[in-house]
């Protein structure tokens, strides 16, 4: 049938096609980031954060964010993937190049 959301911290969170689906990926956003603050050492949860925030639309903001966050974690390749991803999703040769570097 197809993804229809995901399960975090015992909350079901469900992705739409509407404005209530826009609504649950900016609460995606939140427990990403929360996970993420809770768990620092975990490259899965800055991924996971970064790729929500993309998912709202905010393709630049992830990208910043993930450069900032990028530093902070000694397994770089998943987080270097989604950097490269994001730079062409957005035509963005700078930072595309920055990402090549890790």
């Amino acid at each position: 049938m197809g993804f229809k959301g995901f399960e975090f911290a015992g909350e079901f969170v469900p992705f739409k096609d509407d404005s209530k689906g826009l609504k649950n990926l900016a609460k995606a956003v939140v427990l990403f980031e929360e996970a993420m603050l809770f768990s620092p050492d975990s490259g899965q949860y800055a991924y996971t954060y970064v790729l929500a925030i993309d998912g709202t639309g905010q393709s630049t903001q992830a990208l910043s964010q993930l450069k900032l966050l990028i530093v902070n974690y000694p397994d770089k390749a998943q987080l270097r993937e989604l950097g490269l991803y994001l730079s062409q999703k957005l035509n963005n040769k700078a930072d595309y190049d920055w990402f090549m570097q890790f």
